[in-house]
């Protein structure tokens, strides 16, 4: 277009520039003078007007084509995610267009004129009329225009939070459902644990038949995790708590080994919550309790051994003591958590959140901690043989005696 723009305007300058007379007869005296093309670029500088109207323009084009790269090289969060933004921008080129048309429909041939560089002329009284009629009636048009836009703009932001406040309306009321029935299960909870202690009262030995285990484990199955109800509203976490319930109580209980074995084995407690729970000293060695909330629980001297604590939450946990060889404790948070003289040979705890924990004389022989966070954590006199650190946040660790 620059280009085209450009050869017209040459062209347009070539036919203003005064052609040079034919030579007359006469004496040489007479014939000769000054070039009367150099005397008109000279005396009249109208001429170069279109040179200099084409090399403004040329300007203006690249200074806006700086500016609009430079706002899409910025990439700014408004322009890339806010939708009014793109509204505005699109009102800016309505009204730049406007305003083009306005003073095209005005002044057509005074503006045209301009625009190439040659000097306006008188318009005439009637045209000047005929401009404003046409100038009310695009105004009109345009604001008809962009009310409309609007109002179509807002209906769609409308039906959009509409949809997404009943959205969400279903889904409260899919949690709340789902509390409801939960909560219902702990009756049958109550029915299983009274069966139980009345098979203990007849069989002393603590063994418990095949099906009495399953019973248990068909309802550990049922208490699947949920958003409880926490002051008129649902948590953001999943856990359940009555899963956390049949695992304290059946940790009271003197089950043998081989019964405790089974229901370990068939009913896994992951996603139970445990927060504040009293665990000292329990036997929970392969327990699957990933996902389980256990702030601030004690387990002190627990047997973890082999336990699944993938993505749990331990952040202020008692571990002293406790045995967690082989155990899997993946993207477990385990910040200020005292693991304290602990056995954690072969445990595995990529990724895991070690942040402010202590491991003071802990054996973590052969334990993989790649991609670990462990800033500030303390493993005073811990046993590191041939731990795998690869990747992992050492910032202010200390390795005293390590």
């Amino acid at each position: 277009m620059i280009a085209v723009w450009s050869f017209g305007l040459v062209v347009r300058a070539g036919h203003a520039l005064p052609q040079r007379p034919e030579p007359t007869t006469g004496t040489d005296d007479q014939t000769r003078g000054p070039d009367p093309i150099f005397h008109a670029l000279i005396q009249n500088s109208d001429y170069l007007s279109p040179v200099k109207g084409f090399i403004k323009l040329l300007i203006g084009f690249v200074i806006g084509a700086a500016i609009g790269w430079a706002l899409g090289y910025l990439r700014f969060p408004s322009v890339e995610q806010n939708d009014p933004f793109w509204l505005g921008f699109a009102a800016c080129l309505a009204l730049i267009a406007f305003v083009v048309a306005l003073l095209l429909v005005t002044n057509r041939q005074q503006t045209l004129r301009r625009l190439i560089g040659l000097q306006p002329t008188a318009q005439p009284k009637r045209s000047r009329v005929l401009a404003s009629v046409w100038l009310v009636v695009s105004l009109s048009v345009m604001l008809t225009g962009a009310f409309a836009v609007g109002l179509v703009y807002q209906q769609g932001q409308w039906a959009k939070a509409d949809a997404a406040a009943k959205d969400l309306q279903m889904r409260q009321q899919a949690e709340w459902t789902e509390a409801m029935q939960q909560t219902q299960q702990g009756y049958l909870m109550a029915d299983v644990l009274r069966n139980v202690d009345t098979k203990l009262a007849q069989n002393p030995s603590g063994a418990l038949s095949a099906s009495l285990i399953a019973r248990v484990a068909a309802l550990n199955h049922g208490l699947k995790p949920y958003r409880s109800i926490v002051d008129h509203r649902l948590s953001d976490r999943k856990r359940s708590p009555e899963r956390g319930q049949l695992l304290l109580a059946l940790c009271n209980r003197p089950l043998d080994s081989a019964a405790w074995q089974q229901i370990k084995r068939d009913a896994p407690f992951w996603g139970a919550d445990l927060r504040g729970a009293d665990l000292h000293g329990a036997n929970l060695s392969g327990a699957d309790l990933s996902g389980a909330d256990l702030r601030g629980a004690d387990l002190r001297g627990a047997n973890l051994a082999g336990a699944n604590l993938s993505w749990a939450d331990l952040w202020g946990t008692q571990l002293d003591s406790a045995d967690l060889h082989g155990a899997i404790l993946r993207r477990t948070n385990l910040c200020w958590a005292e693991v304290n003289a602990s056995n954690l040979k072969g445990a595995n705890l990529n990724g895991a959140d070690l942040r402010n924990a202590k491991f003071r004389k802990a054996d973590l022989h052969y334990a993989l901690l790649q991609f670990a966070r462990v800033e500030g954590a303390m493993f005073i006199g811990a046993k590191l043989v041939r731990v795998d650190l690869v990747g992992s946040h050492l910032q202010r660790v200390n390795f005293t005696d390590a």
